[in-house]
């Protein structure tokens, strides 16, 4: 009994003692660093090379740009550029060349370059061939085509032909056969299509020739001796609607060609290339065997 009594009493002053000293209530505290924490993050220190030298200035931009942004680029000096290229094609071959008058009987003797041309202007008359005929050196691609003379500025770029050669390789002749619609003026343009070298244009007329006729059911026979190799040329020019044909025979009698392209009232034409000089049996005849009469021209070349 005594015991529960103390322990009473003891507990009263206890209490007692609570309320006249009140508690204080403890600081929150961030938990102290761990050493592993200071020695991850440690504060960073200037070190001695920092501190004793400052920091570099930037460099200042030059003010003045440089010397060789300005230098200007050498141009070529007047001698370089007035040379022409040693290619350089003859003025008449590339540039717009003067036209050259040219007739029945005449040649003309030119050179081209690389696509270069030249242009010819020609009297025609209604129905009346002529045949044109044109040598070319080794190198040289030729191609021949005539058109209307009515345009004041010629083109042939743009110009349409009324008819127009090619038929040969470098260095092997052109020959075409016009016959106008009518009597006119007209052009003839004889262009490189590829290579470059001479050339000679011969032109000629079926009535420089001589007249012929035919009886119904013959063939009339002429003899041609070349100029050593140089061409031997046919025309013949039908009279009204007769149709003609012409063969060459090698003074071997062996057949060497024939002409037989146009029909009824067409010219037809025919030209030889001889190795040397030679004997060339020419025959005219009628495709049905009609009588007909023609002119003809057959032409050793000098």
């Amino acid at each position: 009994m005594i015991k529960r009594v103390l322990w009473f009493t003891l507990f009263l002053l206890a209490v007692a003692a609570c309320r006249e000293t009140p508690v204080e209530p403890t600081p929150t505290l961030p938990p102290a660093p761990t050493a592993v924490a200071e020695t991850t993050l440690p504060e960073a220190q200037p070190t001695a090379e920092a501190t004793a030298t400052p920091a570099a200035e930037p460099t200042p931009l030059p003010t003045e740009a440089p010397t060789l942004t300005f230098t200007p680029l050498p141009v070529a000096s007047p001698t370089a550029t007035a040379v022409p290229p040693t290619n350089t094609p003859t003025p008449t071959a590339t540039a717009v060349p003067v036209a050259e008058t040219i007739s029945p009987g005449e040649s003309y003797a030119g050179e081209l370059g690389d696509g270069g041309w030249q242009l010819f202007t020609f009297a025609g008359r209604q129905f009346q061939p002529l045949l044109f005929f044109a040598e070319a050196a080794a190198d040289l691609n030729l191609s021949m085509a005539a058109y209307q003379a009515d345009a004041a500025d010629f083109d042939p770029g743009t110009a349409v032909p009324l008819v127009n050669v090619n038929f040969s390789d470098a260095g092997r002749p052109e020959i075409m056969v016009f016959s106008p619609n009518a009597t006119a003026d007209y052009r003839l343009l004889v262009q490189a299509e590829a290579g470059s070298g001479a050339f000679t244009l011969h032109t000629f007329d079926a009535q420089q020739g001589e007249r012929g006729t035919l009886a119904t059911g013959t063939v009339n026979e002429y003899t041609a001796v070349s100029n050593g190799a140089r061409p031997v040329l046919i025309l013949t020019n039908p009279v009204g609607q007769a149709d003609l044909i012409i063969r060459v025979t090698g003074a071997d009698g062996a057949l060497i060609g024939e002409a037989d392209f146009g029909g009824p009232g067409s010219a037809e034409a025919f030209f030889l290339l001889p190795l040397r000089t030679t004997t060339y049996t020419i025959t005219i005849s009628e495709a049905t065997g009609a009588a007909a009469a023609y002119d003809r021209l057959i032409v050793p070349l000098e």
